[in-house]
């Protein structure tokens, strides 16, 4: 969103209301915002026309577009658009962590092709993940079984690695269920908003 960066102040504006927020993810031209006060957030009028604004390092950035509830409770939508209305959430935001995954080699047919292998990602979105350590080529398929603190079961699916990293491959979730795809979501969107708000307590413009 033009510079925008994680966890960065920027000032919401919808209709006579403003609210100083910080930037719980970012992608495209969406933005999921953590209000400083999250009270404040219940005196906007919403859906709404908004206008976001922020600091750069050489000028300063004002957008124009529409604003909502976000995704978890206390944190706000805003998207550029020229269009009235609400549109689909698309921000699938990732977060670095090392979480443990089994990850299994597939032919095209999906029948596995070697042994698994236990390895530790290095980021995780609900599309996807980054695996440490991994070496495959992009386009091949791969079995995934990955544990997520704070789901009660492991996340089960197909992958296909997209390109090789420095640290290993990234993988693309090709058949997650979409209820267990919005937990996710859901969970990355929580440690990011705390993010925000620890943010806020220290007095930084960045975390």
């Amino acid at each position: 969103m033009r510079r925008l960066k994680d966890f960065q102040i920027a000032r919401l504006d919808v209709a006579d209301a403003g609210l100083t927020c910080r930037a719980v993810a970012v992608d495209g031209p969406e933005a999921v915002l953590e209000p400083e006060r999250p009270e404040t957030a219940a005196r906007l009028a919403l859906p709404g026309r908004a206008t976001l604004s922020f600091e750069t390092a050489r000028h300063p950035i004002l957008l124009s577009g529409m604003a909502d509830t976000g995704p978890i409770p206390g944190t706000v939508r805003f998207w550029v658009t020229d269009a009235v209305g609400v549109a689909p959430l698309r921000l699938r935001p990732r977060l670095r962590a090392d979480f443990p995954a089994t990850v299994t080699p597939l032919a095209p047919d999906g029948a596995p092709v070697g042994p698994p292998a236990l390895l530790m990602t290095v980021d995780v979105s609900a599309g996807g993940a980054g695996l440490a350590g991994h070496v495959a080529a992009p386009g091949t398929l791969h079995a995934i079984e990955l544990s997520v603190p704070g789901l009660p079961q492991p996340v089960v699916c197909r992958a296909r690695v997209v390109r090789r990293l420095a640290t290993g491959t990234a993988v693309a979730f090709t058949d997650l269920d979409d209820g267990v795809a919005g937990t996710v979501d859901r969970l990355i969107f929580a440690v990011r908003q705390r993010v925000a708000r620890a943010a806020f307590a220290r007095g930084r413009g960045f975390a």
